[in-house]
């Protein structure tokens, strides 16, 4: 992706390419593997019971990770930045607060790179959602790294 940083990336986000790759380069080292995360967790991957107890669904992305990971990945799906800017000041632990930065600029650049590769017969609409998907991941990475 460095080669062709405006192919994939949003302009704010290729302009400042060389700040922003160590950031993501150092996040492996920075995630405490302290709990078994889910990584996906989303409304498709929710199933309510009659009695109203939550059951999670598709576990095909869980992996170990820090224990806020999966409430971060829950607030990126709120409609607006500023809307998960405010539950991800309020779950996460100030000390992770970079590292969750550094998460939203790794998964937001995965997924824009996924929104562009060719279709996938059995995931016609994949690349749809990864675009939508790194928009609100990135519109988030860039409101925090303005503040």
């Amino acid at each position: 992706m460095s080669e062709a940083p405006h192919q994939f990336l949003p302009a704010w986000a290729a302009d400042r390419l060389e700040e922003l790759l160590p950031r993501v380069l150092r996040l492996p080292r920075q995630l405490p593997e302290s709990a078994v995360c889910h990584f996906d967790v989303r409304d498709d991957n929710l199933l309510i019971r009659p009695d109203g107890e939550a059951v999670i669904l598709d576990w095909g992305m869980a992996r170990r990770g820090p224990a806020w990971t999966d409430q971060v990945l829950r607030a990126v799906q709120k409609p607006t930045a500023l809307q998960a800017q405010r539950w991800l000041d309020r779950w996460v632990p100030a000390e992770a607060q970079e590292t969750v930065t550094n998460l939203l600029l790794a998964f937001g650049g995965s997924q824009t790179w996924n929104s562009k590769q060719p279709p996938r017969p059995a995931l016609p609409s994949f690349a749809a959602f990864a675009s939508e998907d790194a928009h609100r991941l990135l519109a988030i990475a860039q409101l925090r790294l303005a503040a």
